[in-house]
């Protein structure tokens, strides 16, 4: 009964302050711009070290700044802000760190003495910093927002993430581990322009690709230790949800995270859903309520309206769906050549080739089933001259 009252009261509540006002454009054209262009390769990663000498290495600048733009990105589409950088001396021992993690293949924030490539540098970053084992540089990024895992429920790496105070990481990766040094902002004032809270995934309208199984909800300071989450359809009909237990004081800010059963992400069309908040402490209201509204992001041109388009005509994905091998073709105004790139709709990159240069006319290229991590859609983006074209394309069983 209480819930129904409190539903009732909230169901038309929105924050004009937040990001729920962002418009649907907005949001995509950052996913496109900002999201997709900041993968990174591990060639592009350009990591020196080597595990077997214990050698650390160093990674290229444009891994740092893809990194920067991937955070970034997550802190903007939050509302929080979105201006980070990264700390020289943290980032050098991050980088011991990884490469512990890597000789290791394991993780602890407290590694032993024992541990393989260990140096006291790296033991540090340990202690300070978000780890990843199996990915580097913006792929563990992305995973850490995502955060799955039965040891965090809590959350605690997209917390330190979007982190309100947060104004300097550290930055160090391997091409299969990396460490993100997060701690040492507490000290930094909050913000002008911080949104009333933290969410994610955030009021307003949200890439159903970056949609991840877990929900949160944070304000600095806050008491959520009896607050409770309900969630429903706009359009009618309740969302089952699971809390996770709630931790204070450890990650970032105070922040309630749960899971959502039964929302559809694949599409089409949008999904909208209602997030009520009760119960909170220590915040400058008791209750909060806002709307998410799922969409399927379109990225036919990640960069439209440049003038001239670099040159680049039509792209065609075919078959569309495809089975066995799907061609790219893309013509091309001039002798000069194009890269081709691959994306998931996370913004995983996939695979990367040329398309040659020749005489002017239609570039192909074809990639074969086996290429493909599973059936589903994918991105193929041509660039050349500082401009893009992409189409949407699907591979079926």
């Amino acid at each position: 009964m209480k819930t129904a009252l409190f539903l009732s009261a909230l169901a038309a509540v929105l924050f004009a302050a937040d990001p729920a006002l962002r418009t649907r454009t907005g949001v995509q054209d950052d996913y496109n711009s900002a999201y997709l262009t900041s993968a990174v390769t591990t060639t592009e990663l350009a990591w020196s070290g080597s595990v077997g000498s214990c050698t650390p290495g160093t990674i290229s600048a444009l891994a740092d700044t893809r990194l920067l733009q991937r955070i970034n990105y997550f802190r903007r589409l939050c509302g929080v802000r979105d201006s980070v950088v990264l700390n020289p001396t943290s980032s050098a021992k991050c980088q011991d760190m990884a490469l512990m993690i890597d000789a290791k293949d394991s993780l602890s924030h407290a590694p032993a003495a024992s541990w393989p490539c260990y140096t006291a540098a790296g033991a540090e970053a340990a202690a300070n910093s978000n780890l990843s084992l199996g990915n580097h540089s913006v792929n563990a990024i992305a995973g850490q927002v995502r955060d799955d895992g039965t040891a965090n429920t809590a959350a605690g790496h997209r917390r330190w993430i979007l982190y309100s105070r947060a104004r300097t990481f550290g930055h160090g990766s391997t091409t299969s581990a990396m460490a993100l040094w997060v701690l040492g902002n507490s000290g930094n004032p909050i913000p002008a322009g911080q949104p009333a809270f933290t969410a994610y995934p955030p009021a307003g309208f949200m890439p159903a690709p970056l949609v991840f199984p877990r929900w949160s909800f944070g304000i600095p300071g806050a008491d959520f230790r009896s607050a409770a989450i309900a969630m429903k359809y706009a359009a009618g009909g309740s969302i089952t949800v699971a809390q996770e237990p709630v931790s204070h004081n450890s990650y970032g800010d105070n922040t309630i995270v749960w899971k959502p059963s039964g929302i559809s992400l694949s599409g089409p069309g949008d999904v909208v859903c209602s997030v009520f908040v009760s119960g909170v402490l220590s915040a400058p209201q008791r209750a909060y309520a806002y709307q998410v509204c799922i969409f399927q992001p379109v990225t036919t041109d990640l960069e439209a309206g440049i003038a001239g388009n670099g040159g680049l005509d039509e792209l065609v994905c075919a078959p569309n769906p495809f089975r066995s091998a799907v061609r790219f073709t893309c013509g091309i105004a001039d002798p000069a050549g194009a890269g081709l790139a691959v994306y998931d709709p996370a913004g995983r990159l996939i695979r990367r080739m040329a398309l040659p240069g020749q005489g002017p006319g239609v570039r192909t290229a074809i990639m074969n089933a086996a290429s493909f991590p599973a059936p589903g859609i994918y991105i193929c983006v041509v660039s050349r001259k500082g401009h893009r074209v992409s189409r949407r394309f699907a591979f079926m069983r």
